[in-house]
């Protein structure tokens, strides 16, 4: 799995990506300002669980759910943001990383309610039939970024593509390949393929789904193996 540094750094810069295309969804810069601030809070959430870092998952959702109330939304969303804000404050309480994991995938089911009631699914639509396995130059961490941003872009637009593009990527990409540097030592590597053919698992059943409550639930899972192969590189090192 990727290191925390470049793996949020490439959330971010895909959630910029997808804040962009929200644009047309409010009337002036500031809001869109306060809406790119609201997806970093976000991706910050994300790579709290990814890391397996139960603590600051639930500080980032006290953030989120406490942040200011959001202007220039269109009449009537109110409701998908009182829902968001309330997964935002599952993550706040969570007692474990699966708490939070879960709320988090429950956090983006409610965005792309949000998101399918207003149309902006059509501005999501970017690079969605990307073979993952192969883009990068094969760069493991470039596809692992790759497989979380387009599974996310996927579930909070409604985006078939982005999400089968992500469901594929989980099958592809090597997730026990890891880089010299974060290689586990054989007392846990099978650990590790464990996990990743979890992944895969998981890449299988994505792509059968289309259900917006089962595919926050898969996203939810993903998070949490993410975080289970990283706390296993690091037991590795230690």
């Amino acid at each position: 799995m990727p290191d925390h540094d470049m793996t949020k750094k490439g959330l971010i810069i895909a959630l910029g990506v997808m804040a962009a295309g929200l644009v047309a969804c409010y009337r002036s810069s500031p809001p869109v300002s306060h809406m790119w601030g609201h997806y970093e809070e976000v991706a910050d959430l994300q790579m709290a669980v990814i890391d397996g870092d139960l603590e600051r998952a639930r500080e980032e959702g006290l953030g989120i759910a406490e942040h200011q109330a959001m202007t220039g939304l269109p009449a009537g969303s109110a409701p998908f943001e009182r829902e968001m804000r309330a997964q935002a404050e599952r993550v706040a309480i969570a007692q474990n990383l699966q708490e939070a994991a879960d709320a988090t995938g429950a956090m983006g089911r409610s965005c792309a309610a949000c998101h399918a009631a207003y149309g902006v699914r059509a501005r999501l639509e970017h690079a969605g039939a990307h073979d993952l396995g192969q883009e990068a130059d094969s760069n493991q961490v470039a596809q692992h970024i790759s497989v979380a941003d387009h599974l996310w872009d996927g579930l909070i637009g409604t985006s078939e593509s982005l999400w089968i593009a992500g469901a594929r990527g989980l099958e592809t990409v090597p997730w026990e390949a890891l880089r010299s540097r974060d290689a586990a030592p054989p007392a846990v590597a099978a650990d590790v393929r464990q996990v990743a053919e979890g992944l895969r698992g998981l890449g299988r059943r994505a792509a059968s789904e289309t259900d917006p409550d089962l595919r926050a639930e898969t996203y939810g899972e993903v998070l949490l193996r993410c975080a289970s192969c990283h706390n296993l590189v690091r037991k590795g090192r230690e």
